[in-house]
């Protein structure tokens, strides 16, 4: 068995648990913004190629003291195995430890990163390196936690390849599965408002099984790191999925259609999706009454006119007790006051927080 942690953004603990739960068959505990669980190597691999929550994945995690640079230092030299950690690797690779600190804090994550880095090498035998390092260690300082680790992937995975075609709604790729998510799995999806296509495609890449970092292999760590790298290459045999669902991404605007359609082509979900310019006046041209199951979108950049011809339209063609799942903000309560919706619940995801409404059709 093998320890490890799944970095998230903050809100979204519970959904990145419950992935790990499906992915690797292990339970897990939440600490901050990160989840800890034990598995066997191919589980690590699987959610270290597959996770969409994650921000970062790293094998033999451990807590530090992050209350000054004096206690983290010796937080370090007493908890890390730096024997384990020579052993994990396997022989002597370059390597480089990045920092992300967030929280008030007496020095800064330059500062960290040297000060890790050092004692490492010294204690490890191995050389670090700013260009090009072959292993990457992550310090995460969020507060008054830390924790340390092998980041197994070597980038933040927040990023997504396949977001060649960005639009100026487009979130990072955790809040889009997120969204997508808690949409639930209805017979017929829709998102109004699909900008660059973010969230479509975060879901058809869950529900087909297909890799999130299927072209990034190449770049991952577990590909090279010995305990790791046989079990990968299995990992990345595993067969995708069919998918049963009828999905519609519209928008009112073309240069965001045609943005998402090429997207998706670039992620190989394409043919799952039925893309189209539509004008939010004229959902109900598009649909039957009462024939959408489930809306998943993101209103953050609608004013208030906006909002309520959507859910004037979203009124008429969802069913009863659709599931609609929005970015937004405060704006949108009207809209749904004023049109039959209920929030059931709310949901602040991120650093600097995106409010996800849970809504369903009374």
């Amino acid at each position: 068995m093998i320890s490890a942690c799944l970095v998230t953004l903050p809100g979204l603990e519970e959904l990145a648990q419950e992935e790990v739960k499906n992915l690797a068959g292990a339970a897990s505990v939440i600490k901050g913004s990160c989840v800890f669980f034990n598995t066997s190597a191919s589980g690590v691999c699987r959610v270290a190629y597959r996770s969409q929550s994650a921000i970062r994945v790293l094998a033999i995690p451990s807590e530090l003291d992050p209350s000054s640079l004096t206690e983290l230092e010796l937080s370090f030299k007493k908890t890390i195995d730096f024997g384990a950690f020579k052993n994990f690797i396997g022989k002597n690779f370059t390597f480089k430890v990045e920092c992300e600190r967030y929280g008030i804090h007496g020095y800064k994550s330059v500062e960290a990163s040297a000060c890790l880095g050092t004692i490492l090498g010294s204690e490890s035998g191995m050389e670090a390196v700013m260009d090009k390092p072959e292993i990457i260690f992550y310090l995460l300082v969020d507060s008054n936690k830390a924790v340390f680790g092998i980041d197994i992937c070597g980038f933040d995975l927040s990023k997504r390849y396949y977001k060649v075609f960005p639009s100026p709604s487009s979130i990072r790729g955790p809040l889009a599965f997120a969204i997508r998510h808690f949409a639930g799995n209805g017979k017929l999806l829709l998102d109004p408002l699909c900008g660059s296509g973010e969230i479509i495609i975060e879901g058809l890449l869950r529900d087909s099984a297909r890799p999130v970092r299927f072209y990034e292999r190449e770049k991952l760590l577990i590909s090279k790191i010995p305990v790791f790298s046989d079990f990968a290459m299995k990992v990345y045999l595993e067969k995708e999925k069919d998918i049963n669902e009828t999905i519609y991404a519209y928008d009112p605007h073309m240069p965001n259609v045609t943005a998402a359609k090429k997207n998706a082509k670039i992620a190989g979900v394409h043919k799952g999706i039925k893309f189209g310019r539509c004008a939010l006046d004229w959902l109900d041209v598009k649909f039957k009454k009462g024939e959408v199951n489930a809306v998943a979108t993101n209103t953050l950049r609608c004013d208030q006119k906006q909002l309520n011809r959507l859910f004037n339209q979203l009124s008429y063609i969802c069913k009863d007790n659709a599931i609609v799942v929005v970015a937004g903000n405060e704006k949108l309560r009207e809209s749904c006051n004023n049109n039959g919706f209920t929030i059931n619940s709310l949901k602040s995801i991120g650093r600097k927080p995106i409010e996800v409404y849970l809504l369903s059709k009374q």
